[in-house]
């Protein structure tokens, strides 16, 4: 008797599927994996971003005699040396210090995906709102709440 050499076309044809599947789920798991890395780079640039601002929107406005408010976007602190402005643009929130009509430091806090809303519940306090957005709607809501001014 022969010997047979070779596979058959079926044999080949059945290897070929069974790569392609594995090809196939190899790449899903892999693009799921990127995209998990890349929404936990945004929360942790989030986080960051959310937690100098804090610290210095605090700051800014214990040091504040007062404060306006001309949109919900945007945050004016006047102290007694100048103004600071808190100004809501895309993905982040610029802050302008102005002393006598001169611009003199602009910084940006990153808040990639957020939501922020300026009000004021009472004349003596601000009120932050920052809402991660996932997927195109509000989550949950982050709040800064401070005082204007230093309490006697």
């Amino acid at each position: 008797m022969r010997r047979k050499r070779g596979s058959s076309l079926v044999e080949v044809m059945v290897v070929s599927a069974v790569g392609t599947i594995i090809a196939t789920l190899s790449i899903q798991i892999l693009s799921h994996s990127q995209r998990n890395a890349r929404e936990a780079q945004q929360r942790l640039d989030m986080q960051r971003g959310l937690s100098q601002w804090e610290t210095q929107l605090r700051n800014d406005l214990r040091a504040a005699t007062s404060v306006a408010m001309p949109d919900a976007q945007t945050l004016v602190v006047a102290d007694s040396t100048g103004q600071v402005t808190y100004a809501v643009k895309k993905n982040l929130v610029e802050r302008t210090t102005t002393i006598r009509d001169e611009k003199t430091s602009s910084e940006g806090y990153a808040l990639p995906g957020c939501q922020v809303a300026f009000t004021q519940p009472e004349p003596n306090q601000v009120q932050v709102s920052v809402a991660p957005l996932s997927h195109g709607k509000p989550g949950h809501a982050f709040t800064i709440r401070q005082s204007v001014g230093r309490a006697p």
